[in-house]
């Protein structure tokens, strides 16, 4: 092989999926920094891979800088910025032998930036939520569904947006006992991220056969998909045939059953 073929060759290989250091121009434009952005993609990367109790996720600030190309000083100055935006707290604390940084999103205030970001961009509006004010009114009592059929039935019987809104927050607390119930209007953002009612649901039905990190699911559903929906360009894709999830789960939460429409 010639110098010239050789050198053309490296091209080709540097191009793969391992040699590249992601840049979203939304977290850029969020953040108001290019390391803040490359930073915030990297720790919703790690999030759902943490292994620290707690969520924590320790990396050294030469092990930053080696994942996003980034000196000492910038790896310093995107975490400030990112604390300092009141989205992330750190701590520092031995780890392999080493005094070593902790680093851990705060889902929740990312959460509310985040959506104070959408509408900013026009992406999302909170008065697409039908006015969360009032929590909406819960389903009537009835048998909880033991398969993602069941609950997708539910979803498409409930009368309105609000009812399929309690239906989601009520499969969480079902799913998830363990987890901090989410506020309404953050499953009634997450429902319009992710293209709708069933696809969120099919999404927290798969996430409660996996591993997940946190007290949160929504979060770890977010973090799962890099900071991005199924409906972030407002298109919503066509709904794919669901999918069955774990079979052997009993349900510890109240049941739910037919809606009643909640009031206005």
């Amino acid at each position: 092989m010639s110098t010239k073929n050789a050198i053309a060759a490296t091209l080709v290989q540097m191009s793969g999926d391992q040699n590249v250091v992601v840049v979203r121009k939304p977290f850029v434009s969020f953040t108001g920094s290019l390391a803040g952005g490359m930073m915030l993609n990297q720790l919703l990367y790690w999030t759902p891979r943490a292994r620290i109790p707690g969520g924590w996720i320790a990396k050294s600030d030469k092990e930053f800088g080696e994942e996003l190309c980034m000196s000492p000083y910038k790896v310093s100055e995107a975490r400030k910025k990112l604390t300092h935006m009141g989205i992330l707290e750190t701590k520092l604390k031995k780890f392999a032998g080493a005094p070593t940084i902790h680093y851990r999103l705060k889902m929740d205030a990312l959460m509310g930036a985040w959506t104070t970001e959408l509408e900013r961009l026009g992406i999302f509006a909170r008065a697409d939520q039908e006015d969360q004010a009032e929590p909406p009114k819960p389903p009537a009592p009835g048998p909880v569904p033991q398969s993602f059929k069941g609950y997708r039935q539910l979803l498409k019987e409930a009368p309105d947006k609000r009812a399929q809104i309690a239906c989601l927050r009520i499969m969480i607390e079902t799913l998830f006992p363990d987890h901090d119930p989410p506020e309404y209007s953050y499953v009634g953002w997450a429902m319009n991220k992710f293209g709708g009612a069933v696809l969120l649901a099919q999404k927290i039905w798969n996430a409660s056969s996996q591993d997940v990190k946190g007290d949160n699911v929504l979060a770890y559903i977010f973090a799962m998909n890099n900071g991005k929906g199924n409906n972030g360009n407002r298109n919503r894709p066509r709904q794919k045939s669901a999918t069955t999830g774990p079979s052997n789960r009993q349900p510890q939460a109240q049941g739910i059953g037919q809606f009643d429409s909640p009031p206005d």
